[in-house]
């Protein structure tokens, strides 16, 4: 399924190539209210203060075997070489599959479960009392104060679109793994619509006309 490609696409979305031996997992900063998860955007954060907060991880929990790449917003990367947090499957769930839950029910089973858990502990004591949650909770916003694993995936080489199908493709799409699948994928990608007024709908309208002139598929 498309869990089991996720972190392979986050990886193409932020820029990162993947080697033999690297696992990619997508890594989301979420909010967590006494142990549940009540917003799996953390407020929307924007890039600017998440890229700080992924900074700081990195800075105190980066090794030679962990790394944390800057995606967009909400969504980053961590790319891992120690066996612990090698991709295994069933792969954890997107945060919001399960908002209004506690987010330890839902962790990897096993050795790797313990392993992500811990790892998450270390991240939310440093994400709680980062000075951009900080500021976050004086302004009303929901803080980043949860880091969220899931879809692993090998850094092995897959497949493209076209030598899959023998056709050509493209994808546009606002979501971020989605774009980074199609990228993955070697396919042409467009980002969606800023919002669904009037004029980014128009441009919306040209583009898929444009998209669909060259392409045997088109997802929207």
């Amino acid at each position: 399924g498309l869990e089991k490609a996720a972190g392979r696409g986050y990886a193409a979305n932020a820029g990162f190539t993947l080697e033999a031996g690297d696992a990619a997992w997508c890594c989301e900063l979420v909010t967590h209210h006494d142990g549940v998860l009540i917003d799996a955007t953390a407020g929307n954060i924007p890039t600017a203060e998440s890229r700080l907060l992924i900074q700081a991880l990195n800075e105190q929990l980066g090794s030679d075997t962990r790394r944390w790449v800057v995606g967009e917003d909400a969504h980053h990367l961590l790319v891992v070489r120690d066996e612990a947090r090698k991709a295994e499957h069933p792969s954890p769930q997107p945060p919001h599959a399960f908002l209004g839950q506690a987010w330890e029910r839902h962790l990897p089973a096993g050795s790797q479960g313990i392993a992500v858990k811990a790892l998450m502990e270390q991240a939310m004591q440093i994400l709680e009392h980062h000075s951009v949650n900080r500021v976050r909770l004086d302004l009303g916003e929901n803080p980043a104060n949860l880091l969220w694993l899931w879809g692993p995936a090998a850094g092995t080489a897959r497949a493209t679109y076209g030598d899959l199908t023998s056709r050509t493709g493209a994808v546009c799409a606002t979501a971020f793994g989605l774009r980074g699948l199609a990228q993955a994928l070697q396919m042409t990608v467009h980002h969606g619509p800023a919002s669904l007024e009037e004029r980014p709908l128009e441009r919306l309208h040209h583009t898929v006309g444009e998209l669909l002139a060259r392409h045997d598929l088109l997802v929207v």
